[in-house]
């Protein structure tokens, strides 16, 4: 078994109960065949397709939806690179001076594609009869006058091969013999044999030992919404966490959705969450197989009922709450027709559900026929009529962003290119906050002013020489999360961007949390670092003291 990922990758469900299988085999002794093979980079896919012409790509480029991937030519695969991103126009270069060796490898017959690594893209050199290979991570050297060095020495291009698929995208067996060795150099994984048992006592101290780390209890970061907190727990036992809910700070916490119940086999699994707005209905998503297809459900929190509301084909969405709680937004894709895994899914549709009704009746709020790759998610303004779509393309991190006045009105464009992130952050009055990183690397804090009708970006925190990892606005303040020499450094400001304070952490690692809502006057935030187990403290925003919720409880710490 070599690059589990790449089976999920390419097989989807299928394919990761296939990796899961493979580990439980080699988990339980016995002979059991094991893949093992240098490790290159980048990840590179060739072969011939239905029509017998030769591709070469990367892993991206095989799959991805925002571009072309399977290019027939070495220009059309050096401008997919740089369209996909400018900066690696000299990768982009090297990838194409390539095509003409790993093209001459592959038989006129064959129909379908290999996966590997490149381990050289330039002719090797000796020194010292050594030839010393780094292409990603692991350092490898061979023997210059050995067998397979004097191969290395004669070739231009080094490819190792992880697996052969057919043109329908499963895997296949190929006799990798048939591929010509000569510019470019190709080298099948090699196949190892577990053996029966291997009785060494250090082996099962060690395997007890992590069983007991891993067995251990967890639990999320709480977040509240009203008067209710809301956070996953798991005792070390459970195949899935489960979503708890506590009513009052003095209230014991009790299971809201247990994934566990799914299903039998557990391969149905707790998707995501959200919380209405006075936090008595929660919509929460299911997924069966590990797909990335989504199953909106909506649950009476007081009542525990699961409504009769049930949305299909949803992918890669959230679910934004109007502000009455009537109902909330969310991303859905036409039903495909054919294998659900392997069809390309585009011109997605954002959709508003009212409570109580099909999903045959939900409203139509945007779609984009002409863009079919673009994506977007929507925020609901508090206290407001507006919404805020957020327009992405595939992997890019920059976004557009489009703002509807009032309901049922146009969405009017603020950002309508591709200039930096920009992510929203909260609201008041007629101020909307944002992180961006225009013109600013390392993020800064901006605002959005709407002023009878127009708009005025203001500038409030400025960048500096740390990245910003997260912010979020509670009592009225920032709260921003600072990477300085690799450790989390909590600054405060008010709404201004004037410094208040920096919070006085209780060790130094990396610290994540602080939702809440601008109003809200305390929070949670965890920390931890390679040297202790995590901890997670509840914290006054009025004074910024903090005190101890959970710890992580962790043999031999």
């Amino acid at each position: 078994i070599q690059h589990l990922e790449d089976l999920v990758y390419f097989e989807g469900s299928k394919g990761a109960a296939r990796a899961l299988e493979g580990l439980r085999s080699l988990e339980k002794g016995g002979h059991v065949d094991a893949t093992i093979k240098w490790d290159g980079s980048p990840a590179i896919i060739f072969g011939n397709n239905e029509q017998g012409e030769f591709v070469l790509t990367d892993k991206s480029g095989f799959t991805a939806v925002k571009y072309d991937g399977k290019v027939t030519s070495s220009k059309g695969l050096e401008d997919m690179i740089v369209n996909r991103n400018p900066d690696n126009a000299d990768f982009a270069k090297t990838m194409a001076g390539i095509w003409d060796k790993v093209e001459s490898t592959v038989p006129d017959t064959f129909r379908g594609y290999v996966i590997g690594d490149l381990l050289w893209m330039k002719k090797p050199t000796a020194s010292d009869n050594k030839i010393t290979l780094m292409p990603n991570t692991t350092k490898y050297e061979v023997v210059a006058n050995s067998d397979i060095g004097k191969k290395i020495l004669a070739s231009e291009v080094g490819v190792v091969i992880h697996k052969a698929i057919g043109l329908d995208g499963t895997t296949s067996n190929v006799d990798m013999s048939q591929f010509q060795q000569g510019a470019t150099m190709i080298m099948p994984p090699v196949t190892m044999q577990k053996s029966p048992g291997v009785d060494i006592p250090q082996v099962d101290e060690l395997e007890n030992y992590l069983n007991q780390i891993w067995e251990s209890e967890s639990i999320s970061i709480p977040y509240k919404v009203e008067d209710k907190t809301f956070f996953y727990f798991n005792d070390g036992s459970f195949q899935q966490s489960k979503l708890m809910i506590q009513d009052c700070e003095a209230c014991e916490p009790k299971v809201l959705i247990d994934p566990n119940e799914f299903s039998e086999d557990g391969t149905v699994s707790l998707g995501g969450t959200s919380i209405s707005n006075d936090a008595s209905l929660i919509a929460y998503s299911i997924s069966d197989g590990g797909s990335d297809w989504r199953t909106w459900k909506v649950m009476n929190i007081e009542t525990g009922e699961v409504l009769d509301d049930e949305l299909k084909w949803a992918k890669f969405s959230g679910a934004s709450w109007e502000n009455d709680d009537s109902g909330f937004f969310y991303r859905r894709y036409e039903e495909p027709d054919g294998e659900l895994l392997k069809e390309l899914n585009e011109s997605p549709k954002l959709m508003f559900h009212k409570i109580g009704t099909n999903q045959s009746e939900d409203e139509l709020i945007y779609e984009n026929p002409e863009n079919p790759r673009w994506g977007f998610g929507i925020t609901v303004i508090k206290d407001s009529e507006m919404k805020l779509l957020s327009i992405s393309e595939g992997t890019d991190d920059r976004n557009k962003l489009y703002l509807q006045m009032s309901k049922n009105s146009k969405f009017i464009p603020v950002i309508d290119e591709l200039i930096g992130t920009y992510s929203f952050i909260d609201s008041k009055d007629n101020i909307l906050w944002f992180y961006t990183t225009e013109g600013a690397p390392n993020g800064k804090i901006v605002n959005l002013e709407i002023k009878n009708g127009s708009f005025v970006w203001n500038e409030v925190i400025a960048e500096s020489k740390n990245a910003i990892r997260s912010v979020n606005i509670i009592n009225d303040s920032f709260v921003i999360n600072y990477l300085e020499d690799t450790f989390s450094q909590i600054s405060v400001f008010n709404l201004a961007g004037e410094f208040i304070s920096k919070l006085s952490l209780p060790k130094q690692g990396t610290i994540s949390g602080f939702s809440g809502g601008i109003e809200d006057t305390s929070s949670f935030f965890a920390v931890t670092n390679y040297v202790t187990p995590r901890e997670i403290y509840k914290i006054d925003l009025t004074d910024l003291s903090f005190e101890l919720f959970w710890k992580e409880e962790l043999v031999g710490y």
